[in-house]
């Protein structure tokens, strides 16, 4: 009787991939952003890299003034396709 109930879960299981692939595959087309939002927008990155270019600052001192982790402001850079900033 286990078998039975385990055979029918692992059929749910892959209906249930098979109908999520080409939703997301639909969605991904028309531009849709899937996965964890962003911290910065594009307004806060290209801000955030003016003021890297102008102010000279470290990349502890950009983070403190625009209040996000470490890696978002090189990878809004990488993003909005700014220059990186060393």
């Amino acid at each position: 009787m286990f078998l039975v109930f385990a055979a029918v879960a692992e059929f749910t299981r892959d209906l249930i991939g098979e109908n999520t692939r080409p939703g997301l595959n639909a969605a991904r087309k028309q531009g849709v952003h899937i996965g964890r939002p962003y911290l910065m927008d594009e307004s806060i990155i290209i801000e955030a890299h003016r003021y890297m270019r102008e102010e000279n600052p470290t990349i502890e001192q950009t983070v403190r003034r625009f209040k996000v982790s470490q890696s978002n402001p090189l990878r809004g850079f990488f993003l909005v396709r700014c220059p990186a900033v060393a």
